[in-house]
This record gives C-alpha cells, sequence and structure tokens, in this order.
C-alpha cells in the first residue's frame, strides 16, 4: 500500500501560522472553488452561483474571491492553491486515447488541443494572474482529491474509500484506506472501463445531456422494468467476480468520437432507435432506465465488497459523480457489509476542489498549523454544506428597492405562518435563506416548495419552473 504524503512538488512544506488553503476545480464542467482553514472547509462555492451558468466550467475566480472574502483574507494570506487533478497526467491519457485510436480520432483530437493549448497546460500560470497570488501552486491527482473529500469530512478514524467516477486522470473507480495516518491507494479501475461513462452513454441514448441528464435517467428507472439487465450484462459491460468490470470497445465510441456509442450497433442490440431529447418517453424507454440502474447498483455492490474486503474496514466513505446516485445509495447502506456509510454532499467534480485543499494540508502541509484548537473533530472537516454566500436582511431589501419588487417583512414566525398558508393554497414558493449549499442538493436555503400531496404540482414545477421533462 502507498502512503500518499506529498501534492505537487516533491518536498514537504511546513507553516508556523494557520494553515489557509484554497482549493480550485475547473475546466471541465462545474467548477468551484473551497477553503480550508487549519483542516475545516471553511468555505465553499461553485462558480455558476456567480455566473448564472449551470455547471459554469470557467476558472472559478468569483467562487474564490468570495472564499476569501468570507474570511477576511487576501491571496497573499494563503499558504497554496491547490488544483484538483493533474493536467500534465489526463493530457498523457488524451494522447495515448488518440493516438490509440488514430486516424478515426483526429477531429475529437483537434478539438481539445484548442482547449488544451489555451487553458488546461497553463493551470499554475492562470492561477496566478487570476488571483494575483505569488506563492505555491500545487496538484492532486482527480481520485485523490475526491478521496480526501469524503474521508476528511466523514470524521472516521478508518474506513473503506471508494471514489467512482467518469475519469479523472486514468483512473475511473479507486479504493483506499484512510485512517489516522492518512490517505492509501490501495487499487484502481481504469480508462476506458468507467462505470461513469456507461451511464452517461445509457444517459445519452435516453434523450438527456451527458454531465446533466444523468439524475433524470435515475427518476425514470422507477417506471420501468429492467428487462434489459441481460443483455446490457452480455453485450456492454463484464461485472467480474473479483469485483471489477470492463466495458466492451466495440459499442462505445467515447474514446474518439463526440458520440458515446456505435448508435447503429446499439439501436440493432436493443432494438429500438436514440430518444431524441423532444420526443415523447415510451414503456421502452423507461425500462431501460430501470435495467441501467440495476446494472450500476450490482457493479457498486461489487466494488464494496472489494473495498471491504480489501481495507478490513466497514464504514464507507463515497465520493466521485457516481456516489450522487441517491437510489443506489440508499442501498448500499442496507448492505450487511456496511456498518455506516458517509457521502460528500459535492461528491462530483466541484467537491474536488475541497477534497485538493484537504488533501494538501493533510499531506504536502502535513496538518500544520498554528491553531488546531479550531478544528472539529467530531463533524469532521465539514461541519456545514450551508457554505456559499449569505446575504444580510438589509442588502436584499436594497436589491428589491432597486428591482421596484414589491415586498414585506415578516417576523420568523409570521413568516413560517404565511409559508403554510401559501403552500395549503397550492402556491409554488422559492425559499431563500442563510448560505448558498455546496453540492447538487437542495438542502433548504435554496429551495422550490410545493404541496407534495397534490399530484398536479410536480408537472406544474417541471414544466412551468424548472423547465424540464
Amino acid at each position: 500500500m502507498t502512503r500518499i504524503l506529498i501534492i505537487g512538488p516533491c518536498r514537504r512544506l511546513d507553516y508556523s501560522y494557520g494553515m489557509n488553503i484554497l482549493g480550485i476545480s475547473a475546466f471541465y464542467h462545474d467548477s468551484a472553488a473551497a477553503l480550508v482553514r487549519d483542516g475545516v472547509v471553511v468555505a465553499a462555492a461553485q462558480e455558476e452561483r456567480f455566473s448564472r451558468i449551470k455547471h459554469d466550467p470557467s476558472f472559478p475566480l468569483r467562487a474564490a474571491e468570495f472564499c476569501l472574502r468570507s474570511q477576511g483574507l487576501k491571496p497573499e494570506d494563503l499558504s497554496a492553491v491547490v488544483f484538483y487533478e493533474k493536467p500534465v497526467l489526463k493530457l498523457d491519457r488524451l494522447l495515448m486515447t488518440h493516438l490509440r485510436n488514430w486516424p478515426r480520432s483526429f477531429g475529437t483530437f483537434a478539438e481539445a488541443q484548442k482547449i488544451w493549448l489555451s487553458s488546461k497546460l497553463r493551470v499554475s500560470s492562470q492561477v496566478k494572474k487570476q488571483l494575483k497570488f505569488k506563492g505555491p501552486v500545487l496538484f492532486s491527482k482527480h481520485h485523490e482529491s475526491h478521496a480526501a473529500s469524503t474521508f476528511y469530512a466523514s470524521g472516521f478514524s478508518e474506513a473503506a474509500v471508494l471514489t467512482v467516477d467518469g475519469v479523472g486522470e486514468w483512473a475511473s473507480a479507486s479504493i483506499y484506506k484512510g485512517d489516522s495516518n492518512g490517505l492509501h491507494a490501495i487499487e484502481e479501475i481504469q480508462f476506458p472501463h468507467s462505470l461513469g461513462l456507461f451511464y452517461s452513454a445509457f444517459t445519452d441514448y435516453l434523450g438527456f445531456e451527458v454531465n446533466d441528464g444523468e439524475y433524470k435517467v435515475m427518476g425514470l428507472a422507477p417506471y420501468g422494468k429492467p428487462i434489459f439487465k441481460e443483455i446490457l450484462l452480455e453485450r456492454f459491460i463484464e461485472l467480474r467476480a473479483d469485483g471489477s468490470f470492463a466495458l466492451r470497445p466495440e459499442l462505445f465510441t467515447f474514446e474518439y468520437s463526440d458520440r458515446m456509442m456505435a448508435l447503429k450497433k446499439v439501436e440493432k442490440i436493443l432494438g429500438f432507435p436514440r430518444r431524441e431529447s423532444d420526443e415523447p418517453f415510451e414503456k421502452i424507454h423507461q425500462d431501460l432506465a430501470a435495467s441501467i440502474q440495476v446494472v450500476l447498483e450490482e457493479a457498486m455492490f461489487s466494488l464494496i465488497n472489494r473495498a471491504v474486503a480489501q481495507t478490513g474496514c466497514r464504514k464507507i466513505c463515497l465520493a466521485g459523480g457516481v456516489a450522487l446516485n441517491c437510489t443506489a445509495n440508499s442501498k448500499i447502506l442496507k448492505m450487511p457489509q456496511v456498518e455506516d456509510l458517509y457521502i460528500f454532499p459535492a461528491a462530483g467534480d466541484a467537491g474536488g476542489a475541497a477534497g485538493a485543499a484537504l488533501h494538501a494540508y493533510h499531506g504536502a502541509f502535513a496538518g500544520a498549523s498554528a491553531s488546531p484548537s479550531t478544528a472539529a473533530p467530531t463533524a469532521g472537516a465539514f461541519p456545514s454544506v450551508y457554505l456559499g454566500p449569505d446575504f444580510p436582511d438589509d442588502e436584499i431589501e436594497s436589491v428589491l428597492r432597486l428591482a421596484i419588487h414589491p415586498y414585506e417583512k415578516l417576523s420568523r414566525e409570521e413568516l413560517l405562518r404565511k409559508t403554510a398558508q401559501l403552500l395549503h393554497e397550492q402556491k409554488i414558493i422559492g425559499w431563500f435563506q442563510g448560505g448558498v449549499e455546496f453540492g447538487p442538493r437542495a438542502l433548504g436555503n435554496r429551495s422550490i416548495l410545493a404541496d407534495p400531496t397534490r399530484p398536479e404540482n410536480w408537472p406544474r414545477l417541471n414544466r412551468k419552473v424548472k423547465f424540464r421533462e
């Protein structure tokens, strides 16, 4: 087993003052910034909350500025800035993949080079320029960031850590053991074999957007029956007895094409064409979604068993995009092998910002801190999900006045009573309070409320408010 000690430069950094470490995730989707002070995440936000661009991949400048401002810090107060993955390793994977699939990969290779040459290979210089930062810029591997986010936030003294997503640099699923000495890498499954990409490929086939519509597939699944399960296991993915898995390469084209699968072959196997986004849902689409979900769950159960066997731990920490599949998570929690389960709330790439900073704190900085009493050992390193921007009443009131929007001020008791009455009257409520949640779940601070006992409310919300299926 390899103990992970150092991120970025091969040297151990040591500071006698408090640690202020800023984590950054960017340039793919869901860019974010997170600030770790003496081992505790004290501020975190996605850039989309400021730019209003869903899944904004750009450098999270406004999110980073918020994190610093919320703690009264300036860039020069930072011990380091840590990026959530290693661009050179990721470029290595892309180059090797394109060479292996040449010349049919020429189109995607040419397009990728524009992005890489303009931004993804210049992370250090961009960090220094955007943040006006002169200190060290460090790098954590993608799955190390995921693993650190969930283990150090869990509060567990020892745990099996499982990270599963589309792909990082090379890894698509990783097992770590976390203990008092840090994170120990056990083993990994590498690209192109990926549960996340398997699920995303069928997300596209069902007419949803990749990296956005996976939760819709999960939501569609309960309406169908898993009649395609055996076909998926025979033709698309192999689930092995040792807990690993492998995709059937002849049916997946994401290595060299913008399209995820070989459509003509897949349509022939499944017996129906890919659904276009504006087409109605049929029973066959529900059944395919149910089948995909069941296969994902079985693969996750096998990985959990593998992680328990390899680490000897029955407390489980999960992260990575696949860990956002709450249907699978609810079943994992009921597994007899699982004593306790912690899932990082921002399990996707946004959470990598917090994980990168935590990994640096426990690795390159070795937990050095002048004020360790500020840590929260009982709550772990992530004592709250409400880590985004908060707005005082006078600021909210000034915005409402500028917008010439009618409003009234109520006491807390009056507000709750009126909200309850409006819900009873079948009104839809926009609920806004406190700091913004970090992660893709609405947890009460930025939420849309409606009476769930009236079946007509869900289509009202989907069609008139959320503008979704």
